[in-house]
């Protein structure tokens, strides 16, 4: 039996790589010969012989992972042994991370880690253990470059999961028998992949219904999606809304496993956006749903923002930089980068500390957990059993008269300090409106998209307002330290006046696109 590991482990994978392959079914016959059937693009096929695969894949009891696309496995055999975790497919092509084996009785402290936010403290046990007989074969050119290996399995599928209620699915002590075919890319393209797959289909094969070995062993276990509330229809104002937060939770869960695999990625800010978009949900919507939880979650989600804050926002002043250093002189250009680096290296292991710290901590389980729940209409009011074409227009109102609340007091606003506030606060109500009307945009169509469209071009502009202030203030701090020389020192008092230029043109355009934006309602 796989257990969870002891311990701390280095969380690093060992390798990640993007595979391309199309799996197909095909009974009876051999695989037919690829070089007669690709136009001579194919020149001879090497036979690799056969090897033995094992592999036990682990999932929790309700098969979070594989309801997702999401595949973890140990594998022993072949030239790749150890634990693989394959991340949802993007047409042929998916992400696969490897790391060692580690001891059998024990699933690597680095996997669970990584999978945190799709399990979300559930236990991950053994669900299906399959025998796999390969005969590989590399495709290539006449100069001998691999195009493609291509994957003959037979394969003997055990399932360990106990029966869903009512499934005909078979016993666990029964075995499902299958063949498939694999082909996967080496250095050729996907003209290659059209090519041996014409000739596939030509000898009677066909393209596999599923999308992975796993998926067709438990065709019959997985269960099927939370079904919406049973009184509400499809136009009600709590199902509209709920379909766009199960979404963006999905896409939340998406961008904590991108962190996860790279912390240096974007998936920090992608984690910040998926926040905020919850959270601008339940705000402007919150009469659908329980007032006291949806305020809670709202508050939850508030603080997670605020505890990623500083690692994006250093993400986004080195991009700021090395936008604005583009062109310079070399010299002034290697000068400052070196500064930058110095001053920011401690400032980055902080931000990568506090980002781990929140979310490897219980309330960011119980946040997500509750989010899901959430999603499956737990909490809703009787608000969200009525027609989102009466609701949502009025919740919608309530936003925009916030942002032209905003819009006055920036215009008022005298003293450069508390305008650049209120300017910062508007962004953020332009933030709260776009996703607002990005909700309601599947039922009521055309007149919201509209106000998103323009709310998030106010958004633009002010964040590019708001990107030019912080990195002059940073390149003024970075022109006071020590060792800066005057020619130094010269170039980098230009690049801050220059900043502050595009902070005012991106002030002027933000005031065009307000006026654009208000003239809508």
């Amino acid at each position: 039996m796989l257990g969870r590991s002891s311990g701390w482990q280095d969380r690093r994978v060992s390798s990640r790589h993007l595979e391309t392959e199309r799996t197909y079914e095909l009974a009876g016959a051999g695989v037919p010969d690829l070089v007669a059937g690709t136009d001579a693009v194919i020149a001879s096929v090497d036979d690799l012989g056969t090897v033995q695969l094992e592999a036990t894949y682990v999932d929790t009891a309700d098969l979070s992972l594989l309801a997702r696309r999401v595949t973890l496995r140990r594998r022993l055999g072949g030239d790749d042994a150890g634990w693989h975790l394959k991340l949802p497919p993007q047409d042929d092509t998916r992400q696969e991370v490897h790391w060692p084996l580690g001891a059998y009785s024990e699933i690597p402290a680095a996997v669970q880690h990584t999978v945190t936010s799709l399990v979300l403290g559930r236990s991950l046990q053994p669900v299906v253990s399959l025998a796999t007989t390969r005969h590989r074969s590399v495709l290539r050119t006449d100069d001998g470059t691999p195009l493609a290996e291509v994957c003959d399995d037979r394969v003997a599928a055990t399932v360990l999961l106990d029966r869903p209620a009512g499934s005909r699915a078979p016993a666990a002590e029964s075995v499902t028998v299958w063949r498939e075919i694999e082909v996967e890319l080496m250095a050729g393209d996907e003209a290659v992949l059209d090519l041996v797959h014409d000739a596939l289909l030509a000898a009677g094969a066909q393209p596999s219904a599923y999308a992975s070995k796993l998926a067709r062993a438990l065709a019959e276990h997985v269960m099927p999606a939370p079904p919406l509330p049973a009184d509400h229809d499809s136009g009600s104002a709590g199902v509209v809304v709920l379909e766009y937060l199960h979404e963006h939770l999905e896409a939340l869960r998406a961008a904590d496993l991108s962190w996860r695999l790279d912390e240096d990625g974007d998936g920090v800010h992608d984690l910040r956006v998926q926040a905020r978009r919850l959270r601008t949900a339940l705000a402007v919507y919150r009469p659908i749903f329980d007032e006291q939880i949806a305020r809670r979650l709202q508050g939850d989600l508030t603080q997670l923002g605020r505890e990623l804050s500083m690692q994006r926002d250093l993400q986004v002043e080195r991009a700021e930089l090395l936008r604005t250093l583009d062109g310079q002189d070399t010299q002034v250009t290697g000068s400052v980068a070196e500064l930058a680096e110095r001053r920011r290296s401690s400032d980055d292991a902080t931000a990568r500390a506090a980002t781990r710290t929140a979310l490897a901590s219980r309330r960011y389980v119980e946040l997500l957990t509750d989010l899901e729940a959430l999603t499956s209409g737990a909490a809703l009011s009787p608000v969200a059993g009525q027609p989102a074409t009466s609701v949502l227009p009025g919740l919608l109102r309530r936003a925009h008269d916030r942002l032209r609340r905003r819009a006055r007091r920036a215009q008022e606003a005298a003293v450069p300090e508390e305008r650049r506030e209120a300017l910062h606060d508007l962004r953020k109500s332009a933030k709260r409106l776009r996703y607002a009307n990005e909700a309601a945009e599947p039922a009521l169509g055309k007149d919201v998209r509209r106000l998103r469209k323009r709310a998030a071009r106010v958004q633009s502009d002010l964040g590019h307002h708001g990107d030019a202030h912080a990195l002059a203030g940073w390149l003024y701090e970075l022109s006071r330290a020590d060792g800066v020389d005057a020619h130094v020192g010269f170039a980098l008092g230009a690049l801050h006046a220059a900043q502050l230029e595009a902070a005012q043109e991106a002030e002027r355009s933000a005031a065009r696109s307000v006026r654009r934006l208000l003239a809508l309602g």
